[in-house]
């Protein structure tokens, strides 16, 4: 495996003619009749037939811990007349739209032209865990019969099963944080769908080993999901397999942030992580100008991951130093990762070593397999 480094500048491509069409696809979130209701966080999926935009939907004032719901757009062609579809996510079988405070993982394109999506309830101290929800988009001949809806999970004895987090929220103030830095941290499930295999579905996610208040340690945790059927609105889950991360357990040391992505049969994921500083002032829970690092592992039986790859052009510096910047006071949200064939790129924000005050730039990292 070959891992590079570089610092990613701007993106060109050669002069092209481009078609654009522009509309409004989502108004209110769908919702009419709230006209104090905002959407943001809008993320998108594109398949052969359809395009899913999803999105927040909060009251005005209340982004952080007020009622939320999901939107969808969904932009349907099967007919051969693209139309949009609107609306709120179900979060179960009645119908009924998911509420409360949480977030939405970018969606995921399946060879079967449905689009998935995860959402993460985030519950406050003292109410029952958070969970992950899921939920499918499908295209239809007639406009009229597309829909995004809520999606089971059963274990493999076919039992309905709700997915929790021992700890729901990482770094979430005031709640008492989980990792180092004054900022939040977002739990936020991620998922890939196999493009060569429309019936198995990866989650990533952070979570602690336990529920106990003491068990602070953040890692990295994956599951594999199985279409029972063709509808995609069943599927099986797989045993909860990690920590991903491989770092001692000398001290504590968190990783956060993960996300993930399949091709050539072998799955990818990348994450923030702090493994390499000892637990100082500077990297205790909650404390300002942290460092991080990011690692990668991948997997091709979804089962056991490889050894983590620090992915940095330069290991003994460190990726992200929030004591060298003035402009940065997060770690960006996100972070992304994908693939083509056998070669992967990751890219996450970092900063410039021994330039305190510079502003702070994204990095991409190349790894190739095969070599």
């Amino acid at each position: 495996m070959v891992v590079a480094g570089v610092i990613l500048l701007c993106a060109a491509a050669d002069a092209q003619t481009v078609t654009v069409d522009a509309r409004q696809v989502a108004a209110q979130s769908g919702d009419p009749g709230q006209l104090q209701r905002i959407v943001w966080e809008t993320h998108v999926a594109a398949g052969q037939n359809e395009v899913m935009a999803v999105y927040v939907v909060g009251p005005r004032g209340g982004t952080t811990v007020g009622a939320r719901s999901i939107g969808f757009a969904l932009r349907t062609g099967l007919s051969g007349v693209p139309s949009w579809t609107e609306g709120l996510i179900p979060d179960d079988s009645a119908g009924n739209p998911i509420t409360g405070p949480g977030g939405i993982q970018f969606p995921a394109t399946s060879p079967d032209k449905n689009l998935y999506v995860a959402h993460f309830l985030q519950l406050r101290p003292n109410q029952p865990p958070g969970r992950l929800r899921f939920a499918v988009g499908k295209d239809a001949v007639d406009p009229d019969d597309a829909k995004v809806e809520f999606f089971r999970i059963k274990d493999p004895n076919d039992v309905p099963v709700k997915l929790t987090l021992n700890h729901p929220i990482v770094n979430n103030p005031p709640d008492p944080p989980l990792a180092p830095g004054t900022f939040r941290i977002p739990t936020i499930p991620e998922i890939a769908i196999d493009p060569d295999d429309a019936n198995s579905m990866y989650l990533v996610y952070s979570d602690t080993a336990t529920s106990s208040p003491s068990d602070k340690d953040m890692n990295i945790y994956f599951h594999k999901l199985t279409k029972q059927d063709s509808s995609g609105v069943v599927w099986t889950l797989g045993p909860r397999i990690g920590p991903i991360n491989d770092d001692s357990s000398a001290f504590e040391s968190d990783q956060v942030m993960p996300t993930i992505t399949v091709a050539n049969g072998r799955i990818h994921v990348v994450w923030y992580d702090d493994r390499k500083y000892n637990e100082t002032s500077n990297q205790a829970d909650g404390a300002a100008n942290p460092k991080y690092d990011v690692f990668y592992a991948s997997s091709t039986d979804a089962v056991t991951f490889s050894s983590n790859e620090e992915l940095f052009a330069n290991p003994s510096e460190t990726a992200l130093d929030l004591s060298l910047t003035t402009t940065l006071s997060e770690m960006g949200d996100y972070i992304g990762v994908s693939a083509f064939g056998d070669t992967v790129y990751a890219l996450y924000t970092g900063t410039k070593q021994n330039a305190p005050g510079d502003d702070s730039v994204i990095y991409s990292t190349r790894i190739e397999h095969g070599q």
